[in-house]
């Protein structure tokens, strides 16, 4: 796992940019990415944007790891604008997650756009800790409407574990 700050000399315009060194690293790494904010926080609480996707899968594996050995409880969200889509992916993932034996684990589907989704709950729940899948679309796809990865890291101010 490679473990970096947030935020270099473009942290007064971070809602903007991450900084060079930091996106091309999390767009080149193999491994997992660590991406912490300047302030410390303890993690108490740990959520996956999770939808079913390769990358997410992989985020899903990270997730059972950290919470089963911290004893945290799991925020397992779906962005979905189908309620039975988002129900069947969740299930996938508690299925996945059952033989971890989590001390809690929770579940959200909400509608909407995936990032005002993912930082909207992280806050509305006090999460600490988001994980998830990286860059699962295509480079012409991301470069048009963004990724929901760059998008996310430079909105929240909590600590996100990517999964590649």
């Amino acid at each position: 796992m490679l473990i970096l700050g947030a935020r270099g000399e473009f942290a007064k315009w971070s809602d903007k940019m991450l900084g060079a060194t930091l996106e091309a690293i999390t767009r080149l790494s193999i491994k997992p990415v660590f991406i912490s904010p300047k302030e410390h926080r303890n993690i108490k609480r740990i959520m996956i944007a999770y939808d079913g996707s390769e990358n997410s899968n992989k985020a899903l594996t990270l997730a059972a790891f950290f919470t089963s050995k911290l004893n945290l409880p799991l925020l397992l969200l779906n962005v979905n604008d189908s309620e039975d889509s988002g129900k069947k992916t969740l299930q996938e993932a508690k299925d996945y997650l059952a033989p971890y034996q989590l001390s809690q684990l929770d579940e959200k589907i909400i509608p909407g756009d995936a990032t005002a989704g993912i930082v909207t709950v992280s806050k509305q729940e006090n999460i600490d800790l988001i994980i998830m899948g990286s860059y699962g679309h295509s480079r012409i796809r991301e470069a048009i409407l963004g990724s929901t990865t760059v998008q996310t890291m430079r909105q929240v101010t909590i600590p996100v574990l990517m999964a590649r």
